[in-house]
């Protein structure tokens, strides 16, 4: 075979003349200046145009729009930023972006957006909030929200600092909230008085608003009966609260509760006409009054009836815890003698004979329901309560009174006389005395029981063991059986035990309460205070097995109190209450539960 030849052969190309072409457009950078469309023919124009068309969609095709800024990649791991397969890239990126700040998907590739006016377009409108803020809220609203923080049994309000808070909300607010914070005023300083009258001449209004008024002083400590430690400037201590009527020289018309509370003599010095100008003729003003109540204070029992009498439409009167002092009868009668036919109040007097002297009696308001005296402590008691028996005369007080409550402190000729005068009391539905052996009387002399058909609730006290037992329980029994109340639902017994086996004594009780009569009793209210170590259960199952009959009915109830309770203090001494009284809280509405 022939050797191959290497010789190499000829370009043929090389060879063939080429014909020369015109320069055509380059899209490089090295091209130089584009050709001018309008000088190609009309087929390449055309051609040139789409393709420079179609290079410019593709070159920003990718690119974000600058008013959507995009979202800055801070990941850490570079496989997540920078995934390697289109399975991943399609997986990250979001399928419909509405457009929110992220912009790009987590790989930093574009994506392709819709519109968001006409996403926004097509969503659903949002709820419009229909609720008002709270300084819009309907006025009969707010006055419901400011009524929930008021006491109006007792005029007095939960929380002060609630209301003082609602007033700074705004303007709406506080005019609406000021006449809950002046319902109730306190008074305890002669600066408090001066405050208190220059908020009356800022703004007239608020005597429109005061419900409950109390005057507080700070003078005397009360002490057991009888005084052993009377203060000798009594009479001078606390003599701005009787110029009160006189530095605010104005009158209340919704004015409802009257209150005096740690209080001196009211007309302690009666010679004094000066004083007692200043007092009783300016209380005449306060003719809106129906409560009063004195809590603590230490007056005669005459100038009490003088200061009452002031008080035309009164219709309730608590005293509680008051200290009755002996006047001096010659110069009393002889100022209520002149007073009576040209005082401002036209007090009627009933002279009366008591140790060859003469003194008056005032009769209450003829619309008087309500009567309280609780642990009164009296001096020269045999014509002290003599005077009080005055103010239930049956021609006057007796045909309203709703409720009588008589406690403490009270002997039993003075009981028997002040119970005696209430004659029949047809409207008389709740009741309240001791029956304690010194009471004996008040059930063989006393009141017609029988025909005080309009009892709701009675309250029998019992009196310290140390005093007498014997007949309690049968006074108990006695009274009980010469009731007849078909309208009875509570009966409440307080009795006293200084030994455990004291207990047994309340035993007979149980068949009295066994009486048909008693069938609508829904309540029986067993209280004991007991020198015991006994814990309360075991009290409690004691009397309810001494009362089968009534606990076997459901409605038996036991208030047990440690005797060594019955000792409070308070900040101007120590005194002695008979048992911790939790009726004050419970039976303080006409015993009505």
């Amino acid at each position: 075979m022939p050797k191959a030849s290497t010789r190499k052969k000829p370009d043929v190309r090389s060879s063939i003349p080429t014909r020369i072409q015109p320069k055509r457009a380059c899209n490089c950078k090295r091209s130089a200046e584009p050709i001018d469309p309008s000088s190609l023919p009309p087929s390449k124009r055309l051609r040139t145009e789409t393709a420079a068309a179609d290079k410019t969609v593709k070159k920003t095709a990718g690119r974000p729009k600058r008013n959507l800024p995009a979202t800055k990649d801070t990941s850490h791991n570079k496989r997540e930023r920078q995934p390697t397969t289109k399975a991943k890239r399609k997986r990250l990126a979001p399928e419909d972006d509405l457009g929110d700040d992220q912009s790009r998907p987590e790989n930093n590739k574009p994506i392709k957006r819709r519109r968001l006016d006409a996403l926004v377009d097509k969503a659903p409108s949002p709820i419009p909030d229909t609720k008002p803020p709270s300084w819009q809220l309907p006025i009969e609203l707010l006055y419901q929200i400011y009524d929930y923080l008021w006491d109006h049994e007792h005029m007095e309000c939960y929380s002060t600092a609630t209301l003082r808070s609602c007033a700074l909300t705004c303007s709406r607010w506080r005019d609406a909230v000021r006449p809950y914070i002046f319902r109730f005023i306190t008074l305890d300083t002669p600066e408090g008085i001066d405050k208190f009258s220059r908020q009356i001449r800022a703004t007239p209004e608020i005597t429109q608003w005061v419900r409950k008024l109390r005057l507080e002083g700070r003078s005397l400590p009360f002490v057991e009966a009888p005084r052993g430690h009377r203060l000798d400037a009594a009479d001078d201590v606390d003599q701005w609260l009787y110029a009160f009527p006189a530095n605010v020289d104005t009158h209340f018309p919704c004015l409802r509760i009257l209150e005096l509370f740690n209080f001196a003599q009211i007309s302690s010095r009666l010679e004094d006409r000066e004083a007692y100008a200043r007092w009783i003729p300016k209380l005449t003003k306060l003719k809106s009054v129906t409560t009063l109540n004195i809590l603590r204070c230490e007056m005669s029992a005459n100038g009490l009836a003088a200061f009452v009498r002031a008080f035309p439409s009164l219709t309730r009167v608590d005293l509680v815890d008051v200290d009755f002092d002996h006047p001096n009868l010659a110069v009393l009668h002889e100022m209520s003698t002149e007073d009576s036919d040209n005082g401002p109040t036209g007090n009627r007097t009933v002279e009366a004979t008591d140790k060859a002297t003469k003194y008056p009696v005032f009769y209450p308001p003829p619309l008087l329901q309500s009567f309280r005296i609780d642990h009164s402590h009296t001096d020269y008691l045999e014509f002290n309560f003599a005077l009080l028996r005055g103010w239930f005369c049956p021609e006057t007080s007796a045909e309203h009174l709703r409720s009588l409550e008589v406690s403490g402190g009270v002997d039993s000729k003075s009981l028997r006389e002040l119970i005696s005068a209430l004659g029949e009391a047809p409207n008389l539905s709740y009741i309240q005395i001791p029956v304690g052996s010194d009471t004996y009387e008040l059930l063989e002399s006393g009141i017609d029981i029988s025909r005080l058909t309009n009892l709701t609730s009675i309250r029998l006290l019992g009196y310290d063991r140390e005093w007498g037992q014997d007949d309690e329980v049968n006074n108990i029994r006695q009274f009980l059986g010469q009731l007849n109340a078909p309208k009875l639902r509570m009966i409440a017994i307080n009795s006293y035990f200084e030994k455990e086996e004291d207990i047994n004594m309340i035993a007979p009780i149980d068949q009295s309460l066994a009486n048909s009569k008693f069938d609508g009793v829904e309540l029986v209210r067993i209280e004991l205070n007991v020198n015991s170590t006994r814990p309360s259960q075991w009290i409690t199952r004691k009397v309810a097995e001494l009362l089968p009959l009534t606990a076997k009915r459901g409605i038996l109830i036991v208030d047990y109190h440690d005797w060594d309770l019955q000792y409070l203090s308070s900040t101007s001494g120590a005194y002695k209450l008979f048992g911790t009284w939790a009726e004050r809280v419970l039976f303080r509405n006409g015993g009505r539960l």
